[in-house]
């Protein structure tokens, strides 16, 4: 008798993840039911169903926005609450999003700087993502999150996305690699400082700022002619940035 009960408890525990489940993953539920599915998830003992449950919430938005940032903030606390358990599931929910805001603040709520900046790594897409937007704005995101972080010996890694198609995507590799420490860096920056295309304008003038915040001499002086780069921005013979423009001393 007690071990029928014990399989019926079960049971009907299971059932009740389930149904959560298929509610915190559908959009047009009803708001209070698919928040009480939240909270069920949030407060349940099976952490292999219930964190990826709750991590299905983070994959579409509501109109509402305080509705959706609150469930949101919910479904966060609860796979918080699991701890280290959650970690491996929320790196391969990472790995697989192509959204990582939500699932990187709770990676950064539950593990330390070095696993989150591994993980955005290993979700780098290094093949060509022209046809894929998804995948080229999440790259785009990653780099953004990474350019606040010394990556020693990344420098090649980074340097890639420098003839990626997508200017966002080449402006967030600039972003990063001017942060870092590597010698490599300037020779990998410097020939944007020739370059004149229009759609590496920001690219451009970001490095011009990197060499005169830094002090780094311009190696090939020969492109200029008179020692002119742009408006404001000159180089004499011995390879020193002579600048008169203000934004490029910011």
């Amino acid at each position: 008798m007690f071990k029928w009960l014990q399989n019926y408890k079960q049971n009907s525990s299971s059932r009740k993840i389930e149904k959560s489940i298929k509610l915190v993953s559908n959009k047009h539920a009803i708001k209070e039911e698919r928040m009480g599915a939240i909270n069920l998830l949030a407060h349940s003992k099976h952490s292999e169903l219930a964190i990826p449950g709750l991590l299905k919430r983070f994959e579409f938005s509501v109109t509402n926005g305080i509705q959706d940032s609150r469930e949101k903030e919910n479904a966060m606390s609860g796979i918080v609450r699991f701890g280290k358990d959650a970690i491996a599931p929320v790196v391969s929910y990472l790995t697989d999003s192509p959204s990582i805001a939500w699932p990187l603040k709770i990676l950064s709520k539950i593990s330390d700087e070095r696993k989150v900046v591994d993980t955005l790594k290993s979700c780098l897409y290094f093949e060509d993502t022209s046809f894929d937007h998804a995948k080229t704005d999440k790259n785009y995101d990653i780099l953004c999150y990474l350019r606040d972080f010394k990556l020693p010996g990344y420098h090649d890694k980074l340097a890639s996305f420098l003839k990626n198609p997508d200017e966002r995507v080449r402006f967030a590799a600039i972003e990063c690699l001017v942060e870092q420490d590597d010698k490599e860096v300037k020779d990998l920056i410097e020939p944007f400082i020739a370059d004149d295309s229009a759609e590496n304008i920001r690219i451009r003038e970001a490095i011009i700022r990197c060499f005169y915040k830094r002090e780094w001499k311009i190696s090939d002086t020969e492109p200029f002619l008179d020692g002119l780069i742009l408006p404001g921005v000159k180089v004499n013979k011995q390879g020193e940035l002579k600048i008169t423009e203000k934004r490029y001393m910011i």
